[in-house]
């Protein structure tokens, strides 16, 4: 294991995952590029098993799953692990998705959520 800060972030690298501290912070999409880029550039490893766009799409869920105030323990770090389950990348994909869509309510907003391999509402 080893911690590095990047632009001021807290990342931790494990054998086998990538621990972003306090990921909900982090709200520019810019930003949040900028930063996987370095990831990208310290651990090269994790291109075999990851892309930048599916990293992103990961940390965007975590913020907005975050900011809708749903289990923010969990969802206030992102962890990307190398190996991601495809039912979480499909989960991920569902959520970001959904919130493009503007004329939502936030009480209607339909969220599938992704937890230990089952899809829930």
């Amino acid at each position: 294991m080893s911690i590095a800060e990047i632009r001021g972030v807290k990342i931790t690298f494990n054998n086998g995952s990538i621990h972003i501290e306090n990921s909900y912070q982090i709200t520019d999409d810019e930003e949040k590029v900028k930063l996987l880029k370095c990831i990208f550039d310290l651990c090269p490893d994790i291109k075999e098993y990851r892309t930048l766009k599916n990293m992103f799409t990961e940390w965007k869920a975590h913020n907005i799953l975050f900011q809708h105030k749903y289990k923010q323990e969990r969802t206030k770090d992102v962890d990307f692990e190398y190996k991601q389950n495809k039912l979480h990348r499909i989960g991920f994909k569902l959520i970001t998705m959904f919130m493009r869509e503007k004329k939502w309510e936030k009480k209607q907003l339909l969220i599938y959520m992704v937890i230990n391999g089952k899809f829930v509402l």
